[in-house]
Formats: structure tokens, C-alpha cells, sequence
């Protein structure tokens, strides 16, 4: 998985924002919908349960955002919590590409 997402939370201040909450504060925050949450506990899971890592970002990821679609591309990508698969990883990456976003962008074009 690429560096682009620690660019992206120190950016956004997304770790900023969320650093001191505990996992439980971050899925009550998932759970009452908050995207950023998601992604921020997704990214705390994927070192040591990437399952559950994916199993939160695929419940988040439909209306974006897109850096959490991009995630889930990549995810899909390198077979981190499922075995890979190039189609589902690229349609999660075009999804954020047509979003604007950059890193997926660059990765498969405009």
C-alpha cells in the first residue's frame, strides 16, 4: 500500500482530529456515519486485521469519499484483507478518479 494516505491525513488533519479517540469512539462515529472516522479506524486495522480494516471501508466507501474508495482500490490491489482482484481494485480507484482525486488520477489517467 502506497504512502499517499498519511499524505492525505496530515493534510486533511484527519489524524489530528481523531487521534485521541479510542476504537470504540471511532466506530460509534462509524457507525453514526462519519467517513472520516472510518477511515482513520480502517487505517488503525490495517496493520493487524485487515479484514476488518476492509469489512469498514467497503461499508463507508459507495458515496465517497474518494480518498476512502482510493483506499479500498488499493486494498483490493495488493490483497490486504481479501485475496486480489485487479477489476474490483481498479472499478474503487475510477470511482475515486472521477471524483477528482489525484493520487487516482495519476495512477490511471484523467
Amino acid at each position: 500500500l502506497s504512502d499517499w494516505s498519511s499524505d492525505v491525513c496530515s493534510s486533511d488533519l484527519l489524524y489530528g482530529v481523531f487521534d485521541s479517540y479510542s476504537d470504540a469512539e471511532l466506530k460509534s462515529a462509524v457507525d453514526a456515519g462519519d467517513k472520516e472516522a472510518a477511515f482513520v479506524l480502517g487505517r488503525r486495522l490495517m496493520k493487524g486485521d485487515p479484514a476488518a480494516a476492509l469489512r469498514i471501508f467497503l461499508a463507508s466507501a459507495n458515496e465517497g469519499p474518494a480518498f476512502l474508495q482510493f483506499t479500498l482500490g488499493l486494498m483490493y490491489l495488493n490483497g490486504m484483507g481479501i485475496a486480489p482482484n485487479q477489476g474490483e481494485g481498479m472499478m474503487w480507484i475510477r470511482m475515486a478518479r472521477d471524483q477528482g482525486f489525484e493520487p487516482a488520477k495519476q495512477m490511471v489517467g484523467p
